[in-house]
């Protein structure tokens, strides 16, 4: 019997350079709000928005539950139709949640953000304006919030969550510095992979995975040496779109499940806890596929050595810049996580089974380049 490919992504999306000229007709008779994080007057994005009602610029990076309840309640008095979201992911994740959820108490936030209590209704319509190439949550149908006191991570999941309108221009992109366009990249890259070694993959995540993979491979190193080529960076956020959109059907799996523990113990910022160990990922997974669908990726992606070379390329490019440094100095801390590495909600979607002696593994051949 043929496999049955479910596609859904309910997000009208403008996407190239000059997109954001598209707002004004976009707001036009909108009641709406502004979300985003501490950038937001130093990048004089309020000329955007000369009608908001009401203006939150106060979103810090990996939001945790009190945050969300401080932006709830600063959101309690607002009687408007829309929310707009710009900023990175962080930003676009907290909108999710306030489009949907009205509340002040703890618990009941809990209850949503844990899955217990579902997404009845949308209170407000959506528009995310990402202004990293990275995350992809302006497509995506999940937000993720941080528990720094029970050391957790909470995820919602709904249809009702995701965004209404898009905005992917790389224009608002072109003041990141070295290191968050290459975390930010490395968060796309694996996006894309994930999708691909992941058991609920489809021909149609595949294919925009692999141009996604394609774009960051050829795009990002030598965007890294020049943060000021648009070209480059037009290609990136548009390699950040289309992960996205693989990962809203496919969710993430081991490289994610790896992440979550670094980020909650260590601080490592997510895009570089979750793309840090693709290489090794990669070389595991086609070593235990009986399938050869990884085969099939890696001849797609021109084949061992040729692939090989173009990660190369990228990860010595950020080992020079002491990217991972992190991870080195905490080598003994990392490896003390790996119990907690196995998120079935993550790791079980992986297209071959792994164990935590896998996880030890992968991690090995990171540290001593195996």
């Amino acid at each position: 019997m043929t496999n049955i490919n479910e596609i859904f992504n309910p997000v009208k999306v403008f996407a190239g350079r000059g997109a954001i000229d598209k707002l004004p007709a976009i707001l036009d008779k909108r009641r709406y709000a502004i979300l985003s994080s501490n950038v937001f007057l130093r990048m004089n994005w309020q000329r955007f928005f000369p009608h908001a009602q009401i203006q939150v610029t106060s979103v810090k990076s990996n939001p945790t539950v009190d945050d969300l309840l401080k932006h709830l309640k600063e959101f309690s008095s607002f009687e408007g139709d829309t929310i707009v979201a710009i900023g990175g992911g962080s930003v676009i994740d907290v909108a999710k949640v306030l489009s949907v959820v009205k509340t002040n108490n703890k618990n009941v936030l809990l209850e949503y953000l844990q899955n217990s209590k579902k997404v009845e209704k949308k209170n407000y319509d959506l528009i995310a304006i990402p202004t990293t190439a990275g995350t992809g949550s302006e497509v995506t149908p999940f937000a993720t919030i941080w528990d720094e006191t029970s050391k957790k991570k909470y995820s919602i999941n709904s249809p009702l969550i995701f965004p209404q309108i898009a905005i992917v221009d790389s224009d608002l992109m072109s003041s990141l510095d070295f290191s968050l366009t290459a975390i930010t990249g490395l968060d796309a890259l694996s996006h894309a992979f994930e999708s691909l070694w992941n058991k609920n993959w489809t021909v149609y995540n595949k294919a925009l995975a692999l141009e996604a993979i394609n774009n960051i491979l050829d795009h990002l190193p030598p965007l890294l040496d020049d943060l000021t080529n648009a070209q480059h960076r037009e290609k990136i956020s548009y390699a950040s779109l289309l992960a996205g959109l693989c990962i809203s059907h496919t969710k993430t799996a081991i490289a994610h499940s790896i992440s979550y523990p670094l980020t909650l113990h260590l601080n490592a910022p997510h895009g570089l806890a979750a793309g840090a160990f693709l290489p090794q990922i990669f070389e595991l997974n086609l070593k235990k596929d009986s399938n050869d669908h990884m085969q099939s990726i890696l001849t797609e992606l021109s084949g061992a050595n040729r692939l090989a070379a173009r990660l190369d390329r990228l990860y010595q490019k950020l080992d020079a810049k002491n990217l991972f440094a992190l991870l080195h100095e905490n080598r003994e801390k990392v490896f003390a996580l790996i119990p907690e590495m196995f998120d079935p909600n993550r790791a079980l979607n992986n297209l071959t089974a792994l164990s935590l002696d896998d996880i030890e593994l992968i991690l090995s051949n990171f540290f001593y380049k195996k």
